[in-house]
């Protein structure tokens, strides 16, 4: 083929090329994008479960306190022991 055709043909195909490739490229990042951003969706939710788990653990734990600390019929003095009886002391520190 002479030069004068041969190139504006290599040309267009090299254009042709370049668009197909970048197409290629834009759809791979798109989904490595939505991949990202379904585990992190998926992190947020078992975080927010991990989360509202230990709240209602803790909302138990100071349920427990409460009937023993609002409990007329134990004295001022014995209260952390009666405490300690509902909620153990190492499971108070570690929720605190």
């Amino acid at each position: 083929m002479e030069p004068r055709r041969r190139y504006p043909i290599l040309v267009a195909f090299l254009h042709q090329a370049l668009q197909h490739h970048t197409d290629v490229v834009v759809e791979l990042y798109d989904q490595c994008l939505w991949e990202y951003h379904s585990a992190a969706c998926r992190e947020l939710k078992e975080l927010r479960q991990t989360m509202a788990r230990s709240t209602n653990e803790k909302l138990r734990m100071f349920r427990a306190l409460r009937q023993v600390l609002l409990d007329t019929t134990i004295d001022d003095a014995p209260v952390r022991a009666v405490s300690f009886t509902q909620v153990p002391e190492a499971a108070l520190r570690t929720a605190i």
